[in-house]
């Protein structure tokens, strides 16, 4: 897979199939906008990397390493102390300068429902906010989902990752012709391993 050097470090690395969804999640990242987020689509869409790039744009380099990242399965067995963990980070970014801190929990629909009522509850009284992510929007709470901003991000077509895709393979070395790149694109699913895939096939292919 694509060296780790490649994966977005700042929101202008991401790409997204709607112009209108990376305006609307800019908002948040530059915090012109603050509340809870639900980001949701199909596998391999890049909710997880967008989740975090957001929640620690809106920190500094001292103040993003107090960005929780946090996986749902994980956090099933101690939702509680899990929940302490989050208050903690923000205090700890609020302490440091960040007026309204942020957290990932990556995966929301794996939460039991009693979990999910905890985080409901959260949601109401954190110095913070939530970025989840998941694959089921259907399997979360309605209580959580009326609390946070739905944002469904959408398999990327050839011409959304063209570009990125191009860049990845400049600082390879490696320079195609946009109509050759596009016809190399198309053949995946829209999902950002499927292309990280191919454009491995490719880099490698010419070694």
């Amino acid at each position: 897979m694509l060296n780790q050097n490649f994966q977005p470090k700042q929101f202008s690395d991401l790409v997204f199939e709607e112009e209108c969804i990376k305006q609307r999640l800019f908002a948040y990242a530059s915090g012109k906008r603050d509340g809870h987020i639900i980001l949701y689509g199909d596998y391999g869409t890049g909710k997880s990397t967008a989740a975090k790039v957001i929640a620690e744009t809106r920190c500094d380099d001292e103040t993003a390493g107090f960005v929780d990242v946090i996986h749902a399965r994980d956090a099933s067995i101690e939702m509680e102390r899990y929940l302490l963990r989050i208050s903690n980070g923000f205090n700890i970014q609020q302490m440091m300068g960040i007026n309204t801190p942020y957290a990932v929990i990556d995966e929301a629909d794996q939460l039991s429902e009693i979990n999910q009522h905890h985080l409901r509850a959260f949601m109401d009284n954190a110095i913070g906010c939530v970025i989840l992510t998941t694959n089921h929007i259907h399997a979360l709470d309605k209580g959580i989902k009326d609390r946070a901003d739905e944002v469904e991000i959408k398999s990327l077509s050839p011409n959304a990752v063209c570009e990125r895709a191009s860049d990845i393979l400049k600082a390879q070395g490696i320079v195609v012709e946009q109509s050759y790149l596009l016809r190399l694109l198309s053949t995946t699913s829209g999902s950002w391993r499927d292309v990280a895939r191919a454009l491995d096939d490719f880099i490698y292919s010419k070694v």
